[in-house]
């Protein structure tokens, strides 16, 4: 069996302390660090993933998936108020035109165990692994002569390290009915990648149910949980820390700036 998906995801709103909007000033002063202010800050982020699935079934009880992705990300950028101003040899930023990173992103194997399968009940394991084939070494295009260095955390094109993805899940239906949940998770099995990084570790539970509205048509409702760790380590290249992005150890703070609204 082949098949093809593609998912798009938008990422906006204003930086969040917790559960709390932030101001400007509070990201200049406490989303970097006290030698570098914040000077910019995500408006948007936009990223467009395309998967391939190539599965075959050497037996009845065990599928096994090749999916190689593509995937597209495009950030834009705002001036904080309140930002110190420009310093000459430092890259700086219009916000208009915003970054972007595009090319091939890592890719999965994986092999779909059944463990129960009766009438109106499954259970299957996943025990997937993703190889570090994105790149982790985008550097951002110099402007004025001046270097950017790495791009940020966020638009490098993988993760840079094997990671170990496991699932177990469990469907069930009933006339027209149906439900499940599951849970997976995402383990880094490297201390960092090829750029001195580590992306965090994943977990997350998620359940759903759904109604078939027609033959060919059902109508799903699904509730997630996922947690996910903070970045460990830092780029061992130079990177031009414009703004919280940029920060790994923020995002690690309870105190410091925690994400998008």
């Amino acid at each position: 069996m082949m098949g093809y998906r593609f998912m798009l995801g938008k990422s906006d709103g204003s930086m969040m302390q917790g559960a709390h909007k932030v101001s400007d000033q509070t990201v200049v002063d406490q989303g970097c660090s006290d030698a570098t202010p914040c000077r910019f800050t995500p408006a948007y982020m936009n990223m467009r993933m395309h998967m391939l699935d190539i599965m075959y079934a050497p037996t009845k009880w065990l599928n096994v998936m090749l999916m190689p992705t593509f995937m597209d990300m495009d950030m834009n950028l705002r001036e904080l108020a309140g930002r110190p101003p420009p310093v000459p040899g430092v890259h700086e930023h219009g916000g208009a035109s915003g970054h972007e990173t595009g090319a091939v992103g890592d890719t999965y194997f994986s092999s779909f165990i059944k463990l129960i399968n009766i009438p109106g009940h499954r259970i299957h394991m996943n025990l997937g692994l993703s190889a570090p084939t994105g790149k982790v070494d985008i550097e951002l295009r110099r402007m004025a002569q001046i270097d950017g260095g790495l791009i940020h955390f966020g638009m490098q094109l993988g993760s840079g390290t094997w990671d170990f993805m496991p699932s177990l899940t469990y469907a069930g239906e009933k006339s027209r009915w149906s439900w499940g949940a599951q849970l997976s998770g995402v383990k880094r099995m490297e201390e960092k990648n090829k750029s001195g990084y580590r992306l965090g570790d994943i977990f997350q539970a998620t359940t759903w149910g759904g109604f078939d509205l027609t033959q060919w048509l059902t109508a799903f409702v699904r509730g997630a949980y996922t947690l996910q760790g903070a970045v460990q380590r830092d780029f061992d290249s130079f990177n031009a820390r414009i703004g919280p992005m940029d920060f790994p150890q923020i995002m690690a703070d309870n105190s410091g700036m925690s994400g998008w609204d």
